[in-house]
């Protein structure tokens, strides 16, 4: 019983952390963080995985694999019965809403450096001058910005409720003691 507490207790901490670093996250997303650099390295591997697939999604492919890698993970947990786990990879998708948001609402200034300098098109300038919605660069990059609070918010509730409540997670503790 002892144990199960203790993974309860560590679980909660964890979770409320991981809120807090998100939430420090999003005050400082254009600074040397981590996850900025790690989150980059998957959204440039997202134009190379998208680049068979005409010019367009190419661009777009960066965002999609940001987004992707996350939500695939936290699938993953969800769908083997791990959803605590499931809910701390909403804070990893949340964060990398946050990104999109920030690149997406910087389409028209474009002042975010990018990988390649100056010769580099700006993805999001690209997808939004092509869709004919540049003009609307700011709304898209708050709703962006609104699902990355609402995923970093919901990933904050689920796992402080899976860490509480998750039985899958106790049995794991209890078979792993007889083994």
């Amino acid at each position: 019983m002892k144990d199960s507490k203790t993974v309860v207790i560590s679980k909660v901490i964890f979770a409320v952390l991981a809120f807090l670093y998100t939430l420090d996250y999003y005050n400082h997303q254009t600074g040397e963080i981590f996850f900025n650099n790690f989150n980059l390295i998957i959204h440039e591997a997202g134009h190379v995985v998208f680049i068979l697939f005409g010019h367009f999604v190419y661009m777009a492919g960066g965002t999609i694999m940001q987004l992707a890698v996350p939500a695939v993970i936290g699938i993953y947990f969800f769908f083997t019965k791990n959803r605590y786990s499931a809910c701390i990879m909403l804070f990893w998708l949340g964060m990398s809403l946050f990104n999109v948001s920030a690149y997406a609402g910087d389409a028209i200034t474009q002042l975010i450096p990018l990988l390649g300098g100056d010769a580099v098109t700006h993805d999001w300038n690209y997808l939004l001058s092509t869709l004919n919605m540049l003009q609307y660069a700011s709304y898209i990059a708050a709703m962006w910005r609104g699902l990355g609070f609402v995923s970093i918010f919901v990933g904050l509730i689920g796992s402080l409720y899976f860490a509480l409540n998750d039985k899958a997670d106790e049995n794991i503790i209890h078979a792993n003691r007889y083994e």
